[in-house]
């Protein structure tokens, strides 16, 4: 059974004529008649009662054009959606992002890709960097912006370098630090250092060089929330550490940003698992990231 067939029966019981509906159809009326006796023979039942002048539908032959109908508005529509998709007007997106996204500037980008792609359903979640990787390799997230702090040993992560920025320390002007142009990592023994969970790549860049060089150091809260970390900073609860970007969205009159020595910088990467060139709405969102970062 071909598409065609569905249409040639649906206009001969719409015409109730065979010749009548041959010249819808742009067809020669054997032709016609030899595709509707070839279909009725390939199903094993008639479709049509044919009299001298005109034809009439049987049991079956309505139950086919009703079916026939459905068959042929679905396909239609399937024809629309896929073209949808392949123009980008069609598709969802699961986006990942870290809490510092503001800094990073990724809701320009994200509100920016949704004014351009206006019919696409984008979702954006928040977490840290090692559980945004851990959702886009089981496929929770389509695609995310995450620190990596080594290589990953994963090939089907793919991974692209946006940007990379140096760290400093951050201080409340009580602490004797703050007097300080630029630190040393050994200038940072016996600091009571307010950190973020497991779930972040984010400490590791800061605790693995004290680590290295057993430099001694106690870290007095665990926070997830950056808000949370600059409050206590504010409180000279401890210290803490974030880009040089990060600093420039929390400025404050009780709190310095001094430049590190030797401390390695954050990188920031998109990340993703699916090839793009089976997923337009992927592709489309990797290629207008890498057009906001002039990559």
């Amino acid at each position: 059974m071909e598409r065609n067939q569905l249409k040639y029966v649906i206009e001969v019981a719409r015409h109730e004529n065979i010749t009548h509906a041959a010249e819808v159809l742009h067809l020669a009326q054997p032709s016609l008649s030899n595709q509707i006796l070839k279909l009725e023979q390939e199903l094993g039942v008639s479709l049509f009662e044919r009299s001298r002048k005109r034809v009439y539908l049987t049991e079956a032959g309505k139950n086919f054009v009703y079916q026939a109908k459905q068959i042929l508005n679905s396909m239609e529509q399937l024809e629309k959606d896929m073209k949808d998709y392949a123009a980008r007007r069609m598709g969802s997106i699961q986006i990942g992002a870290l809490p510092t996204m503001v800094s990073l500037g990724i809701p320009d980008i994200i509100t920016k890709f949704r004014d351009k792609y206006r019919t696409l359903e984008i979702t954006l979640r928040e977490m840290g960097s090692s559980k945004l990787y851990q959702s886009v390799q089981i496929g929770e997230l389509d695609v995310a912006f995450a620190i990596l702090d080594h290589d990953f040993p994963d090939e089907e992560i793919h991974r692209i370098k946006l940007m990379e920025s140096d760290l400093v320390a951050v201080i409340n002007t009580a602490n004797p630090l703050s007097k300080q142009k630029e630190l040393s990592i050994n200038s940072l023994k016996d600091q009571h250092i307010i950190s973020s969970s497991s779930d972040f790549s984010f400490p590791s860049f800061y605790l693995t060089p004290l680590h290295q060089q057993n430099i001694p150091y106690m870290v007095s809260s665990i926070c997830n929330q950056i808000e949370s970390v600059f409050a206590l900073v504010e409180k000279n609860f401890g210290i803490t550490f974030c880009s040089k970007e990060t600093s420039r969205h929390y400025p404050s009159k009780n709190i310095v940003y001094i430049p590190i020595r030797d401390m390695p910088s954050r990188k920031i990467y998109l990340i993703y698992k699916k090839s793009p060139e089976y997923h337009p709405t992927l592709q489309a969102f990797i290629d207008f990231v890498l057009k906001c970062y002039d990559i």
